[in-house]
């Protein structure tokens, strides 16, 4: 009897794994999510960092964004809600390389692994018209 329940117990708990390892493998990655639209936002080409004064992961997103060499356009939900709502964004800190159509190139929700940043880092530069 006692068997019987360990095996069940063994059972349930291989069970339990497979599931959390297909929801890691197959969920969405951190940087997808609701749709959001920055056209006709007047949003410069480059970074853009969506934040809020509140959120300790917006402030060390920002410290890693400045550490890249970068000056991304902030748009805080405190003193913007307007342009994040009518942006779509639901979540922050969300990190957008944008072009200057406003087209999303990437984006990551969260703190991004320093991988990304240095690719979104090169992706803005690319985007962003010279300082003039």
């Amino acid at each position: 009897m006692a068997d019987d329940l360990v095996a069940r117990l063994a059972m349930l708990a291989g069970v339990a794994a497979v599931v959390v390892i297909a929801a890691r493998a197959f969920g969405r990655r951190p940087n997808a999510g609701d749709p959001i639209d920055l056209r006709g936002l007047d949003l410069p080409a480059g970074l853009v960092l969506f934040t809020s004064t509140d959120c300790t992961n917006c402030a060390t997103v920002r410290t890693m964004v400045e550490a890249a060499g970068l000056r991304p356009r902030e748009v805080t939900w405190e003193l913007e809600p307007e342009t994040m709502e009518r942006a779509g964004v639901t979540v922050v800190p969300l990190t957008v390389v944008v072009d200057g159509d406003g087209v999303v190139h990437d984006r990551w929700a969260g703190v991004p692994p320093s991988r990304w940043m240095g690719k979104a880092a090169a992706a803005a530069r690319r985007l962003a018209p010279p300082p003039g």
